[in-house]
């Protein structure tokens, strides 16, 4: 007998089997381990097992309990369940709670707060004592209610609206428009708040002589007013004439006090004239002139009358009458030729300074400098004609002038003017003479071509 042999017997004695196949089969999936091949089969033969000792039990139906409230009774020679028993029931809405004590749905606006609900595994280890003390995260507190009271904007003075509405109400109240742009992130934009802007007498005297703006330069009217002005350091507080929209004058970068600030805006006050509408002076003097000839005429009737009544007197004193009349159109024919001379040469003046606006300096000799447009701390960008964007640096202290040079010496243009997009303002005249700090075109600039005849 080999060995193979006297493992299917063992394994036949130990599990009381009567099947040698299946015996040979478990051994030679277990590679002839007789140990795990004994017990997979028990492993295989539990189930049977337990029925076997069911099956031992004396036969009788059962009851179970269905989990529904009723019974359900087993047949033991099938094993099959008896059918459950019909109910009707009610479905609830979703927002709903089922009230597992009533059977019924308890709607949502009736349901308890749920703190309150006893399902929760955490409620346990809750402290409402604690959580009625600690306030709403949406209520301010009484520190915060004070801190914003003390730094709070000053609301009756400023106006509000976009930079073009407060330019109109600034020009219609024929003052000048003050604009305080802030940066939050700044301690000195909040003190201004708190210690300059809320001083009565300073009040009082922006109101007077002034349009007050005040925006963040994070929302969109102050980022699009950091745009267009030379604005680098916060707090920045500017005077714009609201007829040009030219920056007069501004400090940036520092804290002011009541007593600065008033006298910032003192100096400038007396310095400028509010702006004021623009009349025409020909008119005027045309107004001026016809005033003269309805008093002149007035006097003459009266001395026509005064002769009337007076025919008893003398020749001499007649003659004498006649006379101081004769001088007097005398006299204002002379101011008429006077007035029409001073016209002509206003005239004259004003046709010459056109021309000097309109027409750039003839003629310039570029200055061909190989470092021209390459060295300074301002960027100037000139837009030509053909849409060509020309870039160079230039100093602060550099003339308009080299910025003419320049694009003359880039394009080869020579009739040509240079504007300002914003305000739009001729670099003519005057301006050409002057540097590009007294111009406000630093640190950096945008100017744009326009050719002429």
């Amino acid at each position: 007998m080999s060995d193979k042999d006297e493992k299917v017997i063992t394994f036949l004695e130990l599990t009381n089997s009567s099947d040698p196949e299946e015996a040979l089969l478990l051994l030679e999936q277990n590679d002839w381990n007789l140990e795990n091949s004994v017990n997979n089969y028990f492993l295989i033969h539990e189930d049977d097992n337990k029925q076997a000792a069911s099956s031992s039990s004396p036969s009788k139906s059962s009851p179970i309990n269905s989990g529904e409230g009723g019974n359900v009774y087993y047949d033991d020679q099938d094993n099959v369940r008896a059918p459950m028993t019909a109910y009707t029931d009610t479905m609830i809405d979703s927002n709903d709670v089922y009230d597992q004590f009533t059977g019924r749905a308890i709607p949502a606006n009736r349901r308890r707060p749920q703190h309150q609900q006893r399902n929760n595994p955490f409620e346990t280890f809750r402290n409402f004592q604690a959580e009625v003390k600690v306030p709403s995260p949406t209520a301010p507190t009484r520190k915060q209610t004070q801190l914003a009271e003390l730094f709070k904007p000053p609301l009756d003075i400023l106006s509000f609206g976009s930079f073009d509405t407060v330019k109109k109400m600034a020009e219609q109240k024929k003052a000048f428009l003050l604009v305080n742009i802030q940066d939050v992130t700044e301690f000195d934009c909040q003190k201004l708040n708190r210690d300059t802007w809320s001083h009565t007498g300073l009040k009082s005297y922006i109101s007077n002589h002034f349009v007050f703006w005040q925006v963040s330069k994070d929302s969109n009217e102050g980022a699009y007013f950091v745009k267009i002005y030379p604005v680098q350091q916060y707090p920045y507080i500017g005077i714009i004439d609201p007829r040009t929209g030219r920056n007069m004058i501004n400090t940036q970068g520092k804290f002011i006090d009541s007593d600065q600030a008033y006298s910032f805006l003192q100096k400038f006050v007396t310095s400028k004239e509010q702006p004021l509408d623009e009349t025409d002076s020909k008119d005027v003097k045309r107004q001026k002139r016809h005033t003269t000839e309805e008093e002149e005429l007035e006097k003459a009737i009266q001395l026509s009358l005064q002769g009337a009544t007076n025919q008893n007197k003398q020749d001499d004193q007649d003659e004498q009458d006649e006379q101081d009349q004769q001088d007097e159109q005398d006299e204002q024919e002379e101011q008429e030729e006077q007035d029409e001379q001073e016209e002509l040469q206003e005239d004259e003046d004003l046709s010459m300074y056109e021309k000097e606006i309109v027409v750039p300096p003839p003629n310039a000799t570029p200055i061909v400098d190989e470092t021209i447009g390459k060295v300074g701390d301002c960027v100037i960008q000139v837009r030509l004609p053909s849409g060509e964007v020309l870039k160079g640096n230039f100093q602060s202290t550099d003339t308009v002038q080299k910025i003419y040079y320049f694009v003359t010496v880039k394009s080869g243009i020579k009739n040509f003017v240079l504007m300002t997009p914003f305000p739009r303002v001729e670099l003519t005249g005057e301006l050409i003479s002057k540097t590009l700090q007294q111009n406000d075109l630093v640190p950096r600039a945008i100017l744009t071509v326009k050719d002429t005849p």
